[in-house]
């Protein structure tokens, strides 16, 4: 900002805020007869349109979906399936010895009590933190193991092709049908239980338990089990879990856990016990965890010219464009504030319908990819978040004059930079050679926090959810409000 432009801003400023009988006029007893400063408000429509994304956008976060889910009001078909690495603590550590394997010998009455009882078992279970649809449903799933581990220097994508992680042409580790109700443990014990939360048990084959013992009691087998990475690489790669049947149920799994049971004995006042116990290997944010999603129907919504739609997970998006040579006009001018409301049209009240996203993220439509790679927070110039105003249905984007002036500063600077003059001409090169340099996109997203409550940064909300804005060819425009100094 030049001298000139610093003054005058300070001088609207002290015009609006220190008007009495013997200081309004020393604003304008200054200010050169040529240069009048005018401050006044106005009302711009922004356009917008529902979109198809044609690409994923990276995804984190400590959560997998796993289902499949028909809305009947949209139409759209969402199906979720993941892969999940389990991990150890450091330096993990068995009992000395463990009933079961041939490598131990175990004394006669030992024997007695393990008459009947099945020595090493292994099982997965998937705790469920929140779910859509039916909770009654029936829904299949499948478990298999992975023949190729998920690399933590990649990125991938909801997008991801499962297959190239499995080998689909051989048979899954396990089957089961299971429901978000949980019908594991009874209510009884759910109710006894302090912090019980919801999961699907699936029961693997007894080699998995077998296997890993027999890894870790071999020759440096310990080592294998010293970290997380070795214990990827050398004993588990990972599960690919995946729904096969069922239509009507979409499940938020908060943890994966691994669970291998053994037998082993422990001396307790001279006697020696036989216990049963069992170590557990997580999924969860420490590993890699990648969901796979897929929409299908979704082709219907761009049909709508009454409302724009958004729909999680990512995939449909509303992108609007910003009037920016219409706010911005041809006089010299600063923008003091320009803040805009998207209006949620009523929400679903189906049975199992769809709830509408709590915070959205503006941001510039070409910078939304890095914005999820880079890991980043919204930072208020070319980034804007708003939580959900649930007495009106609105989300408010209460200042974003930078935005709009970074769209027109970019611009004028390219056709400076190029020689050109500031006219029509120039800026239809522009705007051909940079079609979305006025273009803003609006996702659902999720703040990732710290310990301290502190927002670390923002992820796309997976949960699936849909919200109608007003917008679209035919329906109410969205108004931005500029109050803006013109000299």
């Amino acid at each position: 900002m030049n001298i000139k432009t610093s003054v005058f801003c300070l001088l609207a400023i002290l015009a609006l805020i220190s008007c009495d009988d013997n200081t309004g006029s020393i604003g304008s007893s200054i200010i050169p007869g040529e240069d009048i400063l005018s401050v006044h408000d106005s009302t711009y429509y922004a356009t917008s349109t529902t979109t198809i994304s044609e690409r994923q956008l990276l995804v984190r976060g400590s959560d997998c979906y796993i289902g499949k889910f028909s809305d009947v009001e949209t139409g759209d078909t969402m199906i979720a399936d993941f892969i999940t690495q389990v991990g150890c603590t450091e330096n993990f550590q068995f009992p000395d010895s463990v009933y079961g394997l041939s490598r131990f010998h175990f004394p006669k009455e030992i024997e007695e009590q393990m008459q009947g009882k099945k020595s090493l078992r292994a099982n997965l279970r998937l705790y469920i933190s929140e779910y859509i649809g039916d909770p009654e449903n029936a829904m299949g799933i499948e478990v298999w193991p992975l023949t190729k581990t998920l690399d933590n220097k990649s990125r991938y994508y909801s997008d991801i092709n499962p297959e190239e992680f499995y080998d689909a042409s051989g048979e899954p580790l396990s089957r089961v049908t299971a429901s978000a109700t949980d019908y594991v443990e009874s209510d009884s014990i759910r109710e006894k239980v302090s912090g019980y939360i919801k999961n699907i048990y699936i029961a693997l084959p007894d080699s998995i338990a077998i296997n890993m013992l027999n890894g870790y009691y071999s020759d440096g087998g310990k080592e294998k089990f010293k970290n997380t990475p070795a214990f990827i690489d050398n004993i588990c790669k990972g599960f690919y879990v995946k729904c096969s049947q069922g239509d009507g149920t979409m499940m938020r799994i908060s943890k994966v856990a691994l669970e291998i049971h053994f037998f082993h004995t422990e001396v307790q006042n001279d006697t020696t016990k036989l216990l049963s116990s069992y170590a557990e290997f997580l999924g969860n944010s420490e590993v890699m965890q990648v969901t796979h999603f897929e929409n299908r129907n979704i082709e219907n919504l761009l049909d709508e010219t009454r409302f724009t739609y958004i729909l999680t997970p990512y995939g449909v998006n509303t992108e609007m464009t910003l009037p920016i040579d219409a706010i911005i006009g041809n006089t010299d001018n600063i923008i003091n504030s320009a803040s805009l409301v998207m209006k949620a049209l009523v929400p679903f009240t189906g049975k199992y319908a769809l709830g509408i996203p709590s915070t959205l993220l503006l941001i510039r439509k070409d910078e939304l990819k890095d914005f999820f790679e880079e890991l980043s927070t919204a930072d208020n110039i070319t980034s804007y978040s708003s939580t959900l105003n649930t007495t009106y249905n609105e989300y408010h984007f209460n200042n974003i004059s930078r935005l709009i002036m970074r769209c027109s500063n970019e611009r004028l600077e390219w056709i400076t930079d190029m020689g050109m003059e500031f006219n029509d001409e120039s800026k239809a090169i522009y705007e051909t050679l940079f079609p979305d340099w006025n273009k803003v996109t609006l996702i659902p997203v999720e703040s990732v926090k710290d310990v301290a409550n502190n927002v670390v940064y923002m992820t796309i909300d997976q949960t699936p959810k849909c919200v109608r804005l007003c917008g679209g060819d035919l329906g109410v425009q969205t108004a931005i409000k500029i109050i803006k100094t013109e000299f």
